[in-house]
Order: structure tokens, then sequence, then C-alpha cells
């Protein structure tokens, strides 16, 4: 359905791609993580798919949704892609539904010019009863501010759902919930793949929460996937250092009271561009050869170790 291959991505005064040499797959009814730190490509990734990078941007190899070629793809195709074929889940509810409108009135005109005012209406009420909302028809009629931050992310879903795309980019959809809200949302999401067969790209810094419903994890790190595979085996035995310290990294239930050891540095801004492996400051099992040429990605990781 989704296949992204050899993408790069660079953007405008940098010294190296923010995105280098990508590929990634997204299968109908398949979840795919894409996870890594802050600053790693994983948003631009996202509105890459959507054909919504930033002006003077430069875009190389292919994203292709259906056989269809998004980089390539016309304004008027673009607008079509990115209600019918592909949709975006926003991280921040409030900041992607203006609080001027009414809640029927942000989901109708995504449809108003396809099937008329009226009917729009109608299905912007049934979008909100498939997203869990109780009593739909009242809250068509209120404002983003009379609904609470699980309702609004509720209302961020139901607007991707209402083109029927068959691809869901999920860009950190819970990290402005509560624990306990999380959680619902993540239920409804898995509920919503299992009734629409929907594709679902899962963007996340959280490698716990992409545990509970991935079904395969790509890793990133300044750009590069570092390593990729089923979810289960990648994080029951990780091969690439940098996923091994991100899992070292998060905290446990089973561990309260203490720290988890964070990665040591930072990652590299897009103004540098250390030669080899981007990682190689950081990483605990660095050699020369780490410096030599960035590895590719074989057999799911991309390291000189896992080569030896």
């Amino acid at each position: 359905m989704l296949e992204i291959d050899d993408l790069s991505v660079r953007l405008p005064r940098t010294a190296r791609p923010a995105i280098d040499r990508m590929s990634l797959t997204v299968a109908e009814n398949e979840t795919v993580g894409l996870v890594g730190e802050s600053g790693s490509g994983k948003s631009l990734t996202a509105r890459a798919v959507l054909g919504l990078l930033p002006e003077g941007t430069r875009a190389e190899g292919a994203i292709r949704m259906d056989g269809a070629d998004v980089l390539s793809m016309s304004p008027a195709s673009l607008r079509r892609h990115r209600t019918h074929a592909a949709a975006m889940i926003y991280q921040d509810p409030r900041a992607a539904i203006s609080p001027f409108r009414r809640i029927g009135d942000f989901l109708a005109e995504i449809l108003r010019e396809e099937i008329g005012a009226r009917a729009a209406r109608a299905r912007a009420v049934e979008l909100l009863g498939m997203v869990g909302l109780p009593e739909p028809e009242r809250h068509v009629r209120q404002h983003p501010h009379e609904l609470s931050g699980g309702m609004l992310q509720r209302v961020v879903i139901a607007a991707a759902l209402a083109g029927e795309p068959r691809l869901l980019l999920a860009d950190e959809p819970t990290t402005a919930l509560d624990v306990t809200t999380q959680a619902e949302i993540m239920r409804l999401l898995r509920d919503l793949r299992a009734r629409t067969r929907t594709g679902m790209l899962f963007i996340t810094h959280d490698l716990e929460l992409a545990a509970t419903i991935c079904d395969r994890v790509y890793v990133m790190y300044a750009g590069r996937v570092m390593e990729t595979g089923p979810t289960r085996r990648l994080f029951a035995g990780p091969r690439h250092p940098y996923t091994a310290g991100l899992l070292a990294a998060t905290p446990r239930v089973t561990h309260l009271g203490t720290l988890p050891p964070p990665i040591p540095g930072r990652p590299p801004d897009l103004l540098s561009a250390p030669p080899g492996c981007p990682f190689t400051p950081r990483c605990p099992d660095a050699t020369d050869s780490c410096t030599a040429a960035a590895p590719l990605l074989v057999d799911g990781v991309a390291c000189v170790k896992a080569e030896r």
C-alpha cells in the first residue's frame, strides 16, 4: 500500500539530509511504528507522505501510495490524496481545530464539496459516533473549548477518517493526554484498524507504546533507519546499539523510583554532517571503522558491529 523507496529529503541551508536514503513499507491492516528521539525525521517522513514538505525542500527517491508517486502529484491530485489515500492524526488536537468553529462545521468542511452540506452534517454525526463520542448530535454543535483533550483527540481521529483513507499517519497521537485517556485512544485506534482494515504509520518516541500496537517497527536516528523488524523480535533482541540504548532508557513500571540510564550526548543537528555512522559519538560500541562510511541497512540493521 505505502512504499517509501530510497527517500532523501534535504531542507534549505542544511549540511546533511533530514531524511537519508530511507525505505519503508506499510501494508493494508498493518500498523508500522516509526520511533526515535526528537529530530530524527519521524514527523518529516509523515509530511513527505502527505506531500507537505516545506518550501525549498529537495526530495529524491519515491513515495508510492497504491502505486501512485506522491512526489510527482499535481496540486489537485495531492488534495485528493490527503483525504482519500492518507490522512494525519495530529498530536495536539487543540492546535488542529479552530477554537471559533463548531465541531460539526470542522468535520463537515472536509466533505461538503463532495456530498453537499446536509449529507456532510449527517456524516459528521456518524463519524463522532464511530470514534466513541456519546451524544454526537450534541457535540457537533459545540466548540472545542467545551470538550476535554481526549474528546478532542477523538474529533481529530474522526476528521482523519472522514474521507475513508487507506492509510492513517498517527503523529504522537497521545502525547498531550493523561495516562488513562491515552489508553482509551490506543484502544480506539486498535479497534478502528480491525473494523476498517486501514494501514497505520504510528510515530512515537515511546517504545512501550509502540510495542502495544505495532506489528513492525523502524528505528530512526539523524534521518536514517538504524534498525527494523517485527516488534517482538526487535524489542526482545535489539541488534543496533541505538535501539538497545532507547530500550534501556525507557522507564519501567517494575523499576519505580529508579531512573533509567539516558543515552549520553545529543543527536547531531542538521548543520553538522559527521562522517560515517551518525550515532558514533554516542555509541558505547564505536570503533574506528564506524567513522569510515555510514553502514547500509542489511538484514534489518545498519551497523558495522552486526556485519562482523
